[in-house]
């Protein structure tokens, strides 16, 4: 199995994150008017699409694409995330400080690593193009 520089942390994280998804899909959500629906089910979608595609990247052999699929996971997973932030913020307010600092450290991170995979995109592009 190809790991390459991603850490079992963030790994961990994807399938954390899959798990979740597929926890909020099997259980019956609260009763919310139908204008709220819409935004519960995109959630869940950019969720488990985003894990699902960030651990594949995480696993897939060849750096280039790789890199392509997990930033595009990262990205969709931390689109959920926001949802999911100004979600519980809405509801909760400040009470919910515990789940918006844990989300909020996980929106962050996706994105820091959304960074750093653009980052290698350019060194590779470069490398590629100053050998060839």
């Amino acid at each position: 199995m190809f790991i390459g520089r991603r850490g079992a942390h963030e790994m961990c994280l994807m399938v954390a994150g899959l798990m979740l998804a597929v926890g909020y899909m099997s259980n019956r959500t609260p009763a919310l008017s139908a204008q709220w629906q819409w935004v519960i089910a995109a959630m869940y979608v950019l969720f488990a699409v985003g894990s699902l595609l960030g651990l594949v990247g995480c696993l897939w052999r060849s750096w280039d694409m790789a890199l392509g699929i997990e930033q595009t996971g990262l990205l969709l997973q931390s689109a959920g995330l926001v949802i999911y932030i100004v979600a519980v913020f809405a509801f909760a307010g400040l009470a919910g400080w515990v789940v918006l600092t844990i989300f909020t450290a996980w929106l962050i991170a996706n994105l820091a690593r959304t960074w750093e995979i653009q980052r290698d995109i350019r060194a590779l592009r470069k490398a590629a193009s100053l050998g060839g």
